[in-house]
């Protein structure tokens, strides 16, 4: 039972430290001792050793939980006592009223007391002296019939058998009791073996290697380690295509703000910019595939690993790592000092010899032979006793002295084996009751009677504890092999989470996706800039803004008096639609929804009003209004002045300052940056090197918002297909450029060093094995082993109780004897 009961104990040990200091390995790694490497190779000996021999066959488990619930009276009060225990301290009060409740365990002894006061009194009765005693004494002698001689021998002989029967049946518990300890030697060391070394059928592959595998992970994470240094070094190396991406991102950033950031005048004027209309979704098709490309798939990638295997999230990563290992290394120690005994082969084998023999005397078997000889002799005398006083009891008249001396030998003999029966049986009754009761404890224990017993042992039960309790050593399907990386728990800035939760979806399953996103997407086209979304956007971008900023027609233009009557002369309404450009313009074909559109100008409108009268002030561009001929018809007239109010809209558009121009800051100036003024240059390494970025030292860009005329601002919108053009053309240089440094090599590094332990942490991290072996040591120790003993118990009782029947058998039969003796002797 104590074995078990470490067994156990040693999950609440490990679980425990989850809220203790940690040590952590030692200076030189070590973190697993030559003790445990010995106590491996010993216990893979001893599975070949003790499994040999071995019991197979499988025990009833319902039938040996009744013997044992028999044992302790239908009730084990000890788990009683537990639950009815508020904390220790009452716990052990609730014992020692157990305990004296229990003293019916120990009725062997006082039978043998009893018997030992009840001899003090009858054996007077045998001497000479005390013939006085004699109760009922005969005076003259009783003839005998042979019928009941007969029957007396027939007595006798079944006294003798029982006796024998009875004493020799002891050797069927005894050899349940060995039977217990050969599968408790294997269950141990197989518990042992499977700990250490693993086992492929339950999916575990050993705490050795294990703890081999989170050392070398922990390690690999060092700030000098090959790994650690690779990995910093493939991630500096290659932050050209994080730069690559976050310039082209930004730059189409900077396009659509500018976009979305057009002067609300340019509405209150009636005017609309349709430039922007059709840009808009262009611009988004080329910022998805800039967002699903092989680029920043190659930069995902790159920022993943960056992000999990920085310095801070490798300290991090060591710590959990060293976390987990830790409560590992407390159930391995816990557990190999448990069986050490057990897989020490030579010192082992050498105990069990007692038992078995195996080259040595079988010490153990010497009381269980010593009380079969004894009761066979006893069995011999008995016989003798009844065949001498069926044979012998009279000859030539005389009663003979024999058969009383024959029977009262026979009592006293009888006496002793009795005496000395219920002395052992009183002992192993205290022995199996209290084996009963804690191998009945050990089979019932689940999460709940844990819970229910918790005050009595104080035990802070937290739910890991009763997560591995419940799933690892007691769980409802035995056959389950449940996966410790789901059970054990880090914690990490004040948030608990699972091992799995950390080491798999954090870190293993967030790099592989990135890097499986990048292998789908570099069996495509992976030049961004020749992309057709590109091209048209680039194409769209031809087409100056100010020819598609053009007159709202959306709106009720001939509803509204200010321009209503512009709408009578049709020389004015054919110019009516019209942009914010001076000059007629033809939109390019390639553009949706307008190409090959030609789009009248401002001059258009203006000439056509200017016949209604004469230019008046002459502006620096072509949106001037005209001084009505005071001649023309009231409705030419009021056309003429509605056309000046539609002039006026577009003055108001041309004069305005606040179009956007924001560019980016120059990192080493502070002045105005603009990345169409990158350039690109090649090192003397071969590498592409490019200045005029824009970008700082920590891969980032500072936008300088500046605001612009018409003029300017066209000709900013019109510089985009430069800027386009450059950061595309750079990404798709650091695709070929990095593209096999972080694809191949950089993964190879995480494969071997990271993703790889960690795939054999998840898939040998199972505790599956821990319940059968749990089952195993209790159907060897209790099933096989107390039922044994409590086997051997219930025949030394019956031997005990038939040897007080064949005292009484043989005291009578010495009274019948010796009063004819007696009364022969008077009478003659």
């Amino acid at each position: 039972a104590t074995t078990v009961s470490r067994m156990v104990l040693c999950t609440f040990s490990a679980a425990s430290l989850r809220g203790a200091a940690l040590t952590p390995p030692t200076a030189d790694g070590t973190w697993i001792t030559m003790e445990n490497r010995d106590a491996a190779v010993d216990a893979d000996k001893a599975v070949a050793v003790y499994c040999a021999e071995a019991p197979t066959d499988a025990v009833d488990h319902g039938d040996s939980y009744d013997v044992l619930l028999s044992e302790v009276g239908g009730e084990n009060m000890i788990v009683t006592s537990m639950k009815e225990a508020g904390n220790s301290d009452q716990f052990g009060t609730n014992v020692v009223e157990t305990t004296e409740g229990a003293i019916g365990t120990a009725a062997g002894l006082v039978v043998a007391f009893l018997a030992m006061i009840w001899w003090f009194f009858c054996c007077w009765t045998v001497f000479p002296c005390c013939r006085c005693c004699r109760v009922f004494e005969a005076k003259e002698p009783r003839e005998t019939k042979w019928a009941i001689r007969c029957a007396v021998v027939a007595l006798g002989a079944l006294l003798g058998f029982g006796l024998i029967f009875s004493a020799g049946y002891a050797y069927s518990g005894f050899d349940g009791m060995v039977e217990g300890l050969d599968s408790v030697a294997c269950s141990g060391a197989t518990l042992v073996n499977t700990t250490m070394n693993g086992r492929e059928s339950d999916k575990f592959i050993g705490m050795l290697p294990l703890l081999d595998t989170f050392r070398s992970l922990e390690q690999s994470l060092g700030v000098n380690a090959a790994f650690f240094t690779g990995i910093r070094a493939s991630v500096d190396q290659t932050k050209g295509i994080s730069d690559a991406v976050y310039l082209s991102a930004q730059t189409l950033t900077l396009l659509k703000d500018t976009l979305n950031g057009m002067p609300a005048e340019i509405k209150t004027n009636r005017h609309k910019c349709q430039f922007c209309e059709v840009l808009a979704p262009e611009l988004e098709s080329v910022v998805g595939i800039l967002q699903d490309g092989v680029g920043s798939a190659l930069d995902s990638a790159r920022e993943e690993v960056d992000k999990q295997l920085n310095k801070e999230a490798a300290d991090k990563l060591q710590k959990s790592i060293r976390d987990a290992a830790e409560p590992l290394k407390e159930i391995t120690k816990n557990i190999q000092s448990t069986f050490s005994g057990i897989i020490d082969v030579d010192g082992f084998t050498d105990f069990r010899g007692h038992f078995e023999g195996e080259g040595q005397p079988e010490t153990a078997k010497i009381p269980l032979n010593l009380f079969i000889a004894y009761a066979v002799l006893l069995s011999v005398w008995v016989l003798f006793a009844v065949v001498w006083f069926l044979l012998r009891e009279r000859v030539d008249d005389v009663y003979q002295k024999t058969p009383h001396r024959l029977a009262c030998c026979s009592c006293c003999f009888a006496w002793y084996l009795g005496i000395v029966m219920f002395v052992v049986v009183g002992v192993l009754g205290i022995v199996s009751w209290v084996g009963s009761s804690a191998c009945l404890f050990l089979a019932d224990l689940d999460v709940q009677l844990l819970e229910d017993i918790a005050p009595a042992f104080d035990l802070n039960l937290t739910p890991e504890i009763k997560d591995i309790f419940g799933q690892c050593i007691v769980p409802a399907d035995i056959t389950a092999n449940p996966a410790l990386m789901e059970i054990l728990t880090v914690t990490e800035d004040g948030q608990k989470k699972t091992l799995s939760q950390k080491l798999q979806g954090e870190v293993k399953n967030e790099i592989n996706q990135k890097f499986n996103d990048l292998d789908a997407k570099l069996a495509g086209d992976n030049n961004i800039s020749t992309s057709p979304p590109v091209v048209n956007l680039i194409a769209t971008m031809k087409n100056p803004i100010d020819m598609l900023t053009v007159v709202d027609l959306s709106l009720d233009w001939q509803s509204n008096s200010d321009y209503q009557a512009l709408f009578t002369q049709n020389t004015l309404k054919d110019a009516f639609f019209s942009s914010v450009r001076c000059a007629n313009g033809t939109v390019g074909p390639t553009m949706p929804q307008v190409g090959n559109t030609t789009i009248p100008g401002i001059e258009n409108f203006v000439t056509r009003l200017a016949t209604y009268g004469t230019r008046g002030v002459v502006r620096s561009d072509c949106a001037d209004q005209v001084v009505c001929n005071p001649l023309r018809t009231a409705e030419e007239k009021a056309a003429c002045e509605a056309g000046n109010n539609f002039v006026k809209l577009k003055q108001n558009i041309l004069d305005l300052t606040s179009f956007p121009c924001s560019v980016f800051e120059d990192p080493g100036t502070g002045g105005d940056c603009d990345v169409r003024d990158m350039m690109e240059s090649i090192s003397a390494s071969g590498q592409t090197t490019y200045t005029n970025d824009c970008l700082f030292s920590d891969g980032t860009l500072k936008r300088k918002v500046k605001t612009c005329t018409l003029t300017e601002f066209v000709s900013y919108v019109e510089a985009f297909e430069v800027r386009i053009q450059k950061t595309m053309g750079r990404l798709d240089k650091s695709v070929g450029q990095y593209g096999k440094s972080i694809s191949v090599d950089m993964k190879g590094l995480v494969d071997q060093y990271l993703i790889a332990p960690l795939d054999r942490i998840v898939d040998g991290l199972t505790c599956g094995f821990l319940a059968r072996s749990y089952q195993s040591v209790i159907d060897g120790l209790c099933y096989r082993g107390v039922v044994g003993l409590i086997s051997m118990k219930t025949s030394w009782t019956w031997c005990g109780s038939i040897s007080f029947l064949t005292v009484l058998a043989m005291y009578a039969l010495w009274r019948r004897t010796i009063d004819n003796v007696n009364t022969n002797a008077g009478s003659a």
